[in-house]
């Protein structure tokens, strides 16, 4: 796993709160949603990333973070993240608030790491 892909930078970059519960389940508490989301998550050393499978509300999210070489011999960081929601009204209430939380934490990440 890359040095800075842990549970404190990834929950700091994004402004996450997360609160381990029984039986594996993780509350997640995320600016601006007033609900928290309770779901499993999932490290995979890897491919240095973090699976995120919602119970309520049902989602799905993958962060990966992996140094790439860039043009002319400079290293880089690659960042994905895709979150899948459900197609009800809630799951487009819930989208436009993880645009949010996945925006702002880009740009953090992007300062922290350097452009």
């Amino acid at each position: 796993m890359l040095p800075y892909l842990d549970d404190a930078n990834v929950g700091s970059w994004f402004r996450v709160v997360r609160q381990p519960l029984d039986d594996g389940v993780v509350a997640l508490s995320l600016p601006g949603l007033t609900r928290r989301l309770y779901g499993n998550e999932r490290w995979t050393p890897t491919r240095d990333a973090l699976l995120f499978s919602g119970i309520s509300p049902e989602l799905d999210a993958f962060l990966s973070v992996r140094s790439v070489i860039l043009p002319r011999g400079r290293l880089g960081t690659e960042v994905w993240v895709h979150v899948e929601v459900p197609r009800e009204r809630e799951g487009a209430r819930l989208m436009t608030v993880l645009n949010g939380v996945v925006g702002r934490g880009l740009a953090l990440i992007q300062a922290e790491l350097g452009s």
